[in-house]
């Protein structure tokens, strides 16, 4: 096989050298050896100029080309850009499939994988493109790219609102002057589209995803880090909530991502010498991140289970650099697997007292060490107001594990005061999110966290002295969840059952007896946050004054400094003719009616009602 650097001298070659009429693959095959001045497999020559006879002439640019040198473009793009991609240059080495078998095979007769390593006469190879296959993505436009302005806008949105938590895009892969992944640069355009500031009017984060989509299965990649990376930055795209079944969903791409991990052995410990040891370590560890947000967020299973992996816990070694967004992502592997273990107790119904106290002292020693060092590195970044939206991302997590933990134990009892003060610095956190407009940089999984919080605040309404600070949080959670809704629809279920469930709470009436208030034990987990950020903090009779230190928020503007002082927090319920008070935001959209007695129309998986003892 020619290596990764002959293919990319050989691509390029201006494209108007090769693209000439009647172009076939003994011209290509010539003009490969004239390039580079060195042997090239024929039969390597012909794997890759596989083009149809066809000679319909098509218009590129201002040269007038045959079919056959037009598909040949295609393919060559599409198929030679595999190993140049993953590789940078460097000679491209095949995946292995990761066999386990000995470990409990054997026994007193030796069994070694390599035994039935096949011969070059059996050796599998991806089958290519088929000609119909090639027609059919040129007819879907895959192989299409937006304009350059176009292009430059979405790397940058997806380079900084999307790598951070994926970080396997190698800068490089996208670089122009080489050779690019098809497959990966629609999967990064998805990506970026679904993050993006801008209308696009090129086209739709649906068309970017259906274009991925057919090159990722009928393309015919090479190369299975690339199909992997692509697979696991196809959630971006999550068109539907958990109550459909789909196989477009956040779900449905990890579950393929982390088949084929496992089929190359990314779920064992690379050799410390091997070439691409902190790639593989890092999309290693980004398929766990996801794996364990899109558990949480849906109710679900794990794909993947750490029992059967060795992959040591990723480290700073693992990325080119040492800088905040390494040290951004490490923290986010961490508190996301505290989330995703956290859920899954609940779930197995295994959270007994020992585990909550495990739970609970892991996510107290990574707020007390891992935050303060982020924190203090926030402001010397370039860009310390992104560094900021991202902290805040992970404290939303941390706060999310706290209201699970100390959710109520049975349905109508007085809930715990750590969770309705957690839940509160959620609602400040997004009330900040909708002030500054940053709602639009949050992946799907920020429209599970609102109703999360929004049912453990549904309980402070039931207390006099709550009521009224717990109905301005809760508009804010509705208000975040449609907005949120315009990008993700997942984020229309969660809206309707609170909408729902706001009503079945007031039925009940207020509870009896004064509101829960935190034990020492309980207030550690919030020392150090600004709690100016919880509104509830002061009605539940605990310091008024912000406490200072590095793990807080920045204090910024909320909605409670830009009111009128004078204004009294009006109820969600006000009276007939006159309009809740929403605080200087658009009205709430009350146009989607709740959904009947169907709960799985919610938006999200209520098996278990893990999560709805409120």
């Amino acid at each position: 096989m020619s290596s990764a650097c002959e293919v990319r001298l050989c691509y390029a070659r201006p494209l108007q050298q090769l693209q000439k009429v009647g172009c076939g693959v003994q011209t290509i095959y010539e003009e490969a050896q004239e390039v580079h001045q060195q042997p090239i497999a024929r039969a390597e020559c012909v794997n890759l100029c596989s083009v149809e006879s066809d000679t319909a002439e098509l218009l590129t640019g201002s040269s007038r080309v045959s079919r056959a040198a037009s598909d040949f473009t295609a393919e060559f793009f599409e198929r030679v850009s595999w190993a140049a991609v993953a590789n940078n240059g460097e000679p491209f080495i095949k995946e292995e499939s990761y066999r386990g078998r000995s470990e409990y095979l054997g026994g007193s007769v030796p069994f070694d994988e390599n035994m039935v390593k096949p011969g070059r006469e059996t050796t599998y190879t991806n089958p290519k493109a088929s000609a119909t296959d090639l027609q059919m993505l040129r007819d879907q436009g895959a192989f299409e790219l937006p304009p350059i302005s176009v292009q430059t806008e979405l790397m940058a949105s997806f380079d900084t609102h999307c790598a951070p938590w994926t970080p396997v895009v190698d800068p490089k892969w996208l670089d122009e002057s080489a050779p690019r992944s098809m497959l990966l640069l629609q999967a990064v355009f998805l990506a970026g589209s679904r993050v993006s500031k801008a209308h696009l009017d090129y086209g739709s984060s649906e068309v970017f995803y259906r274009r991925a989509k057919l090159l990722f299965f009928f393309g015919g990649c090479d190369d299975p880090l690339i199909s992997i990376v692509a697979a696991c930055l196809l959630h971006w795209y999550n068109p539907v909530g958990p109550e459909d079944v789909s196989t477009d969903t956040s779900g449905f791409w990890i579950r393929t991502a982390g088949a084929m991990a496992f089929q190359i052995g990314l779920h064992k410990e690379p050799l410390p010498n091997s070439r691409d040891r902190g790639l593989r370590r890092r999309l290693w560890w980004s398929l766990v991140v996801r794996d364990n947000i899109i558990s949480v967020g849906v109710g679900r299973p794990r794909t993947i289970n750490l029992r059967d992996s060795d992959v040591l816990p990723p480290s700073l070694n693992d990325f080119p650099t040492n800088n905040f967004k390494s040290q951004l992502f490490l923290a986010y592997c961490t508190i996301s697997k505290l989330l995703g273990d956290t859920v899954e107790s609940h779930l197995r119904q295994e959270i007994s007292r020992q585990r909550r106290v495990d739970l609970e002292n892991a996510v107290y020693r990574w707020a007390k060490q891992v935050i303060p060092r982020l924190r203090s590195s926030v402001a010397a970044q370039d860009d310390a107001a992104i560094c900021n939206l991202e902290v805040q991302q992970l404290l939303v997590m941390y706060f999310v594990v706290l209201t699970i933990l100390h959710r109520s134990p049975t349905p109508g009892s007085v809930p715990p005061a750590a969770s309705l003060v957690a839940s509160s610095f959620i609602a400040g956190i997004y009330e900040e999110f909708l002030l500054r407009d940053e709602l639009r940089y949050l992946g799907p999984v920020f429209a599970f966290y609102p109703l999360c919080a929004g049912l453990s605040l549904l309980s402070s309404c039931r207390y006099t002295h709550l009521q009224g600070t717990a109905e301005h949080e809760l508009t804010v959670m509705k208000l975040s969840l449609q907005k949120l809704s315009e990008r993700w629809l997942s984020a229309v279920g969660p809206l309707r059952a609170l909408n729902k469930l706001t009503e079945k709470v007031r039925e009940l009436g207020p509870f009896e007896g004064p509101s829960p208030t935190l034990d020492p034990d309980a207030t550690s987990f919030f020392e150090g946050f600004d709690t100016k950020l919880c509104k509830q903090w002061q009605a539940i009779g605990h310091s008024s004054e912000p406490t200072s230190g590095t793990t807080g928020i920045a204090s910024t503007c909320t909605m409670a400094d830009i009111q009128d002082p004078n204004d009294a927090l009006r109820s969600l319920d006000a009276p007939p003719g006159q309009q809740a008070d929403t605080y200087d935001f658009a009205s709430l959209d009350v146009s989607l009616d709740p959904f009947s007695n169907n709960w799985e129309g919610a938006g999200f998986d209520w098996s278990g009602s893990w999560l709805l003892n409120v």
